[in-house]
Parts: C-alpha cells; sequence; structure tokens
C-alpha cells in the first residue's frame, strides 16, 4: 500500500488491522518511509479498524481498498463483504483490489460469488476481474534475498498460486 500511496495522487492513505502487532509493524514501515512519503497534501495514516465497528472505519470517503489473504473461514465472508461495501458506499465507481491464494482457503469462493450478487435492496454488486498473479510476484521480497530467511518467512510463496481479483462497483 506504501508503494501504491508514492506512486499514485491520494488525498489519504489508510493502512489498517486489528492485531496490535500488526499496527506497530505497520507504523515502524511508515516511519522508516516517510522520506518518500512527503506529499503536501497527502497522508498515510494506520489505525486499529474492526471489521465490525463502523466508528473505527475511516469517515472520509474511500475511492480504494486493498486487501490481502483476508479470507480463512467462511464465517468471515459476510462481514468481510460488509466492511468492502460499507467503505466504498459514498464512491460510485469504487473498487476493491485482491490478492489471494488460488485454493485452499474456507469461504472465498462464496465471497467471490457472492461480491457480484445483486442485493434486495438494488444494489447491483462489483464486476468482478480474475487472474493469476504473475510469476515475479513470488520471488524473494527480502532486501537480503536470503533464501531460507525468506523459506522461514513466506514458505508458501514459491509453492503457491495466487490470484489477483479486482471488484469494480456497478
Amino acid at each position: 500500500c506504501l508503494l501504491v500511496h508514492t506512486h499514485s495522487a491520494p488525498s489519504s492513505t489508510y493502512l489498517t488491522d486489528l492485531n496490535p502487532t500488526t499496527i506497530r509493524n505497520l507504523k515502524h514501515n511508515v516511519s522508516i518511509n516517510e522520506k518518500h512519503l512527503r506529499s503536501s497534501d497527502s497522508v498515510v495514516e494506520v489505525c486499529a479498524m474492526d471489521w465490525e465497528d463502523k466508528t473505527t472505519w475511516p469517515s472520509d470517503s474511500v475511492d480504494v481498498v486493498i486487501g490481502s489473504d483476508l479470507i480463512y473461514q467462511s464465517s468471515i465472508v459476510p462481514l468481510l463483504m460488509a466492511t468492502v461495501k460499507g467503505l466504498l458506499e459514498k464512491n460510485s465507481g469504487g473498487t476493491f483490489y485482491y490478492v489471494a491464494p488460488e485454493g485452499g482457503r474456507d469461504g472465498l469462493d462464496d465471497f467471490i460469488q457472492q461480491m457480484g450478487t445483486t442485493t434486495s435492496n438494488g444494489n447491483d454488486g462489483f464486476e468482478l476481474e480474475s487472474k493469476q498473479a504473475p510469476d515475479e510476484y513470488k520471488q524473494n521480497p527480502l532486501s537480503s534475498q536470503d533464501d531460507e530467511e525468506c523459506f522461514l518467512h513466506f514458505h508458501e510463496l514459491s509453492s503457491t498460486n495466487y490470484m489477483l481479483h479486482t471488484f469494480r462497483k456497478r
């Protein structure tokens, strides 16, 4: 998300999670990249966001949501759908970019199918475009290029196929 922020012109970028350790790591990443993020009219904000508590969501209108491997069990699908739709509700052209393993996530297929379904209130859902992530996305992301350390932290990276899903509001 920081890379997207530096190569686009958003007025705000929100980096969110609920886990306190992840929040600390996000703040650290923003801190060490601060010189690349400086812009007179652009803000990067790290915040704890609870999908079940709308008071923790950004209050500003959101145009784009980016998520990665958010679904591990089918019970989370309705909550994630409500969160994505809620964050993008003020923007008629909002987009959700989502990357996830090609399979092996309980609820992922349901999420993809349901995001495009017409709801009882007339919401036409989202248009979906899915494609397989290129092989270069599976390369060692560590600056040290230490393959053993990469495997320790990202053991699924080289052996898993990832899909890039783009959901655009209709």
